[in-house]
Order: structure tokens, then sequence, then C-alpha cells
């Protein structure tokens, strides 16, 4: 599968609590859902940032403690959401 390769990056707003590996995830994931309208799965993540699952899985923990990513059932597919980004801005054109 493809790395996604966004042409454009929307602006991130993100505190010093997180870096690296964890703030690339962060912008990843964020990108991802103002993109598809949906959160991408641990294995398209992975995919996309070329990390490995259990890499993702590590960054997801972190991300989630912080408060950065929202989860009701960790690690279940789709089931992540960044509370800054509100449902009507993640529906891409036409799922409305």
């Amino acid at each position: 599968m493809a790395a996604i390769k966004p042409t454009a990056r929307p602006s991130v707003k993100i505190t010093g609590e997180c870096s690296g590996i964890s703030r690339e995830l962060y912008e990843f994931i964020k990108h991802y859902i103002l993109e598809h309208g949906y959160a991408p799965t641990y294995k398209e993540m992975a995919d996309g940032m070329e990390k490995s699952t259990s890499t993702i899985f590590f960054h997801m923990d972190k991300l989630i403690s912080s408060g950065l990513v929202e989860t009701d059932d960790p690690g279940s597919p789709r089931a992540i959401r960044i509370p800054d980004i509100r449902m009507s801005e993640k529906a891409p054109k036409g799922r409305r």
C-alpha cells in the first residue's frame, strides 16, 4: 500500500507535549480525517507513515494520554478522533 503524501497539510495547533514521531502521527491523523472524513486504521497509519504497527500503538498511547487524540475503544479501527475537529469539518463533499 502506498504512503499517503498530501500536497498541502492543514495547519496544526499542537502543544509542546508532543514531538517527533508522536507529532508526525498527530499530523497524519488530522490530515487523513480532513481528507477522508473518517479516521485511519492503525494499519493505514503504519503504512502511511512507513512505521510498524507496534510503533503506531506506542505513539497513539502517548497521544491519547496527552488528550490530543480521543477514543472510545482503544485499538479499534477508526475509533479515534481529534477533539478540535468538528464532525462537519470532517465530511468530504457529498457525504454530509
